[in-house]
């Protein structure tokens, strides 16, 4: 009997050779068809099945690339498969080091003011395919004030532009996160006080002050 066989098999990416990345997006399974004995069909299952793409001995540039299935069943031979073939574009993997910039995306109420912040650490390493390495401007990390009156001391994430302020997603950012201190402080010549509201007089009889808000 020769036959689509109807549940998708898991695809086992093996990785390209060190050095070398692909930002491709891969198939995650593969269809088959199937010719065996009618014995065989009413045992099939997924897991007698085995799907892969190799990637480890392929060259930098557009490759097309077999799926290899095996089936440990001998009696059962693989007509098809669905997709054959992949195409995978290699490339080679860069590293470069940026400065982290911080972002302070809101002011400080009034009579406070923002000192310069700083990033714990200062740096990051980031590592992709070449043709992204190539788009990257810079290293940002965002910080909110949100009304607060004393330094702000909190971890955030590493963002990734290029040259049109565009963040760039598929990168490894070594640290993911920094640490960042932004020192705020009041402007010389005020002082936050309290006022208190002083409640003069009697309320009418059966009556009292319950509370007072300002």
């Amino acid at each position: 009997r020769e036959d689509e066989y109807l549940p998708s098999i898991p695809l086992e990416v093996i990785p390209p050779a060190e050095g070398l990345v692909t930002t491709d997006t891969l198939p995650e399974t593969v269809r088959l068809r199937l010719r065996a004995p009618e014995n065989s069909w009413l045992n099939l299952s997924p897991s007698k099945f085995k799907a892969t793409l190799d990637l480890s001995q392929l060259p930098a540039g557009f490759n097309d690339v077999p799926i290899q299935v095996v089936a440990s069943d001998p009696e059962i031979e693989v007509i098809k498969t669905k997709p054959q073939e992949v195409s995978v574009n290699l490339q080679v993997e860069q590293t470069i080091v940026l400065t982290v910039e911080i972002k302070v995306m809101d002011s400080p109420p009034l009579p406070y003011v923002s000192r310069t912040p700083k990033a714990a650490p200062e740096v990051v390493k980031v590592t992709g395919p070449a043709s992204l390495i190539s788009q990257v401007d810079k290293a940002i990390s965002e910080i909110f004030i949100r009304g607060s009156k004393e330094t702000i001391e909190g971890t955030r994430n590493v963002i990734i532009r290029d040259r049109d302020d565009q963040t760039i997603n598929d990168l490894k950012v070594d640290p993911a996160k920094v640490k960042i201190t932004l020192p705020i402080e009041q402007k010389f010549g005020y002082k936050d006080v309290s006022i208190r509201a002083v409640v003069v007089g009697r309320v009418a009889p059966g009556y009292r002050v319950s509370s007072v808000s300002v």
